[in-house]
């Protein structure tokens, strides 16, 4: 039978897609990331082909041949990406049919189809890309680490509503956002598991006729179990909306980490000052010293937002099933992907190179009579008050010191001791050494050792916690790569004893 090379995928239609509908649904930009992927799946496939008796040694050597030629060319760039074509997968068998016939490059496609194939390519690729955020995210809770560990007792004020709240230190801070970056990797890990299972041999919706052994294709592959149902295969992009989920939520911490260094590099603030290597100048103020790319961290995470309501909305209005939508999700995954790891860098980069004015953080400690509460709970230990009477009390002495432009600490005994007694109406035992040991941020700061709290010595407990944490997650992470590797490795002698030399 004549056959048109260029039409072997069009046998139902008498004309090609204009060159406009063709780029229009095109995928192959998004798809250039995945070339190599769908090659190694492509020649997994076919091993298993091979094993279930579907293909000949032969053809499974050629097939084998075609594929290692085609990641070669593709490497050194002679493999051209036909704009008439609308996605990768037809590009690589159509150059093994190239090479060695419609007879033997016809049959790499027995038993699968772009649906579960296309999952294929996109799991395994996330499942690297998982573990290369988590890779990064952990070399950045090193450098938070690193830094608290400098600045347990390094006191700054600490703020809700942005207005003073407590006081904490440097430590304790970058200590809840270890805490915050330990959940996202929880999560990555999760996913990981979700991720690392085969879909291959779902062919279009509702499986195949051929006698396939997706076991064996997922040992090929690295995976660690099935996608058993073929529609679940070729439906769902839950693992999608998951993953960028779990992006925009590592982007809104990065954000909010951000806005504190662009408002604590202020002059009006000084607590810090930015490394110059992350900031940039102002075409016409020479003085300037703008914190640009951590602004562009705070921007870049709507970014991640939109990309995962762009899958949410996506994903709403389609039935089950295969559906061409469902091309359009490698884009905002893409995006969320490269946006995220960006934002890191620049956050760990931030945090590492901070220069940290302690005198300035000292100084706005102690204003602003953000040892409040711990006054409070001095009454309520000390002269025998409920919590309530107390905090009514503290109410009026920050009143009164803010009449007479004083701290609470300034207030003499007489002056408390008048005030209480005026509101009390009697007289409350307390110690005026007392008091001002409770206006005291450093002192409030070593009295508040409760678990998770900022004193130096609970600070220190939680950061040999976390180290030990993360050493955990370290030894996953390797654990992981290393799994992968040897799958790799039985992989590519699989591919060298049977390819065609």
């Amino acid at each position: 039978m004549k056959q048109n090379k260029k039409n072997l995928w069009r046998g139902r239609l008498s004309k090609e897609l204009k060159l406009k509908t063709a780029q229009f649904i095109s995928s192959l930009k998004e798809d250039e990331r995945i070339v190599e992927i769908d090659i190694d799946v492509v020649q997994a496939h076919n091993l298993m082909l091979y094993k279930q008796e579907i293909i000949t040694r032969d053809e499974l050597a050629k097939i084998l041949a075609g594929l290692e030629q085609t990641r070669t060319d593709w490497e050194t760039g002679e493999l051209q990406l036909d704009p008439q074509q609308i996605d990768i997968h037809p590009i690589v068998e159509k150059h093994v049919i190239d090479l060695y016939g419609v007879e033997i490059g016809g049959m790499t496609h027995c038993g699968k189809s772009r649906n579960d194939q296309v999952i294929c390519d996109v799991l395994i690729y996330l499942r690297t890309e998982n573990l290369k955020i988590s890779r990064q995210l952990i070399d950045m809770i090193d450098v938070f680490l690193k830094v608290a560990s400098s600045h347990t007792d390094t006191v700054m004020p600490g703020y809700t509503h942005t207005q003073h709240a407590q006081s904490t230190t440097i430590a304790h801070y970058l200590l809840s956002y270890v805490d915050v970056f330990l959940r996202d990797l929880d999560r990555l890990s999760q996913l990981y598991v979700r991720f690392n299972k085969n879909p291959l041999g779902a062919c279009a919706f509702g499986g195949t006729t051929f006698d396939i052994d997706r076991e064996y294709t997922a040992r090929l592959l690295g995976f660690e179990g099935i996608i058993e149902n073929t529609i679940d295969v070729v439906s769902n992009r839950d693992f999608a909306i998951e993953y960028a989920s779990a992006l925009a939520i590592i982007a809104a911490s990065l954000s909010k980490i951000a806005d504190d260094l662009v408002l604590w590099s202020t002059y009006e603030f000084g607590m810090i000052e930015l490394p110059d290597d992350l900031t940039d100048t102002s075409s016409a103020m020479p003085q300037k010293k703008n914190p640009c790319p951590i602004e562009m961290v705070r921007g870049k995470a709507g970014s991640v937002f939109a990309n995962l309501n762009n899958l949410l909305i996506m994903l709403k209005g389609i039935p089950t099933g295969y559906n061409k939508d469902l091309q359009e999700t490698k884009p905002p995954l893409w995006q969320a992907i490269d946006t995220v790891g960006s934002c890191i860098y620049i956050i760990a980069s931030a945090i590492g190179g901070l220069k940290v004015n302690k005198d300035r953080m000292l100084e706005l400690s102690c204003k602003n009579h953000i040892t409040a509460i711990d006054l409070a709970e001095y009454f309520v230990m000390h002269s025998g008050v409920s919590f309530r009477q107390a905090h009514f009390l503290v109410g009026r002495l920050v009143q009164t010191a803010i009449l007479q432009k004083k701290e609470l600490g300034q207030l003499s005994a007489e002056e408390v001791g008048d005030i209480a007694k005026e509101v009390m109406g009697c007289e409350i035992k307390f110690d005026a050494a007392g008091y001002k040991e409770a206006t005291d941020p450093k002192s409030s700061i070593t009295r508040r050792d409760a678990i998770g709290g900022p004193a130096p010595v609970e600070v220190m407990r939680m950061l040999a916690d976390r180290q030990a944490q993360l050493g955990g997650l370290k030894k996953q992470l390797v654990q992981r790569k290393d799994k992968l590797a040897a799958a790799n490795e039985f992989f590519r002698q699989q591919v060298e004893a049977y390819r065609l030399k």
